[in-house]
This record gives structure tokens, C-alpha cells and sequence, in this order.
């Protein structure tokens, strides 16, 4: 309940539950919104799909999900209704499918990819890269709806606001609020602070 106080939510007991891993590093994770799966990159390149509930028990993996690339996963995101999983690594981007705790890969793009996240609406993934770019994408088509570039350095976090209507975005010490359309598409920069474009 969120009127309740914060002296009030201090006293909910937290629960510390160590996993032992595999003796592999574990680079990403991500919990998927409806709490059953949670979401591993590993150090070797491998992507696990866990249930949430027992994160020791391996539900499906993919060796080497990103094997195209010498870099590790640095992106992982679910969608809100937690039927797709956006990874990215290097210069790719991978969609799978989560259904019944399997990875099936849907889609592969060629974007320098730095961090991604869904809309609430279920609608768009956006992505942005090293160069400030953000590339939105339709979901289900995974074509490409726009490309822009709102910043000359990297964007390092991106997220969506309830409605989808604007997206925050920073790099740097710039923060940027973009205005989305109706056909999911950026119309134009609301604000920025502090920034270094």
C-alpha cells in the first residue's frame, strides 16, 4: 500500500536467500513481471531461464545466446506481460519468447545496443546505444519504427513512463523527457537538465 509510511514499510521483514551458483559469473538478471521466471546471463554467454520461486532450478538455457559477439549480456528486460525477453550483447540485439519457461528466439537486430526497456502498454521496445541513439521497435513485428539520435554520448538508462506517452532517458549528466505519438514514434524533447548535447 503505497500511503503507508515509510517508518511503516521499514518494518516489513526482509528475507536474505543465498543461491550458490555454478561457479560461473552471472552478468544480468531480470525478474519477469507476473514473479515466475527470473532471467540469468552468465559470464560464458549463456541465458538461463529459472523459476523465480526456486532460482537454483534451471527451467530451460541457451548456450552461447549471444555467440556472434565477444561481449557479455549487458541488456536484459522483460516484457510487462512477461511473454518476451529483450537481450542485447555487443552490436545485437536477441528477442525471445518465454513461453512455458522455454527460450525461443524470435527476432535478431544488428543495434549497438546499451540498455532497453518495454512499454507498459505492451507495444514498443525501445533500445539506445553507445552513440546516443534510441531505436524504437514495434513488438510482435520487431520492425523498426524510428531511429533517433537525442544525445552525442551514450544513453545509459531508458524507461518508460506509465501511460507510454513519455519517455526518460539520461547519459551523461543530461536527463531527457521525450514526447511519444500515437504511432509510437518520439515527437520531441520536453526537457532536458543539466545537459551536455
Amino acid at each position: 500500500d503505497d500511503s503507508r509510511g515509510i517508518d511503516e514499510m521499514m518494518k516489513v521483514p526482509l528475507t536474505l536467500r543465498v543461491t550458490i551458483s555454478s561457479g560461473t559469473s552471472v552478468c544480468r538478471t531480470a525478474f519477469s513481471p507476473n514473479g515466475e521466471l527470473l532471467a540469468r546471463a552468465t559470464g560464458n554467454g549463456n541465458l538461463l531461464i529459472c523459476d523465480a520461486k526456486a532460482p537454483e532450478e534451471v527451467l530451460h538455457e541457451v548456450v552461447d545466446a549471444h555467440s556472434e559477439t565477444l561481449w557479455n549480456i549487458t541488456v536484459l528486460c522483460f516484457s510487462v506481460d512477461s511473454r518476451f525477453l529483450a537481450s542485447g550483447a555487443g552490436r545485437t540485439l536477441k528477442v525471445w519468447e518465454t513461453t512455458g519457461g522455454s527460450l525461443n528466439l524470435l527476432h535478431t537486430d544488428e543495434l549497438d545496443v546499451y540498455c532497453a526497456a518495454f512499454s507498459n502498454d505492451g507495444r514498443t521496445l525501445a533500445c539506445s546505444s553507445a552513440h546516443g541513439e534510441i531505436i524504437l521497435l514495434e513488438v510482435g513485428s520487431w520492425e523498426t519504427l524510428q531511429v533517433r539520435t537525442v544525445h552525442r554520448g551514450a544513453i545509459r538508462t531508458i524507461s518508460f513512463t506509465p501511460d507510454g506517452k513519455v519517455l526518460a532517458c539520461s547519459g551523461g549528466r543530461a536527463i531527457l523527457f521525450l514526447r511519444t505519438s500515437e504511432d509510437d514514434t518520439i515527437v520531441d524533447t520536453i526537457d532536458n537538465i543539466d545537459s551536455e548535447i
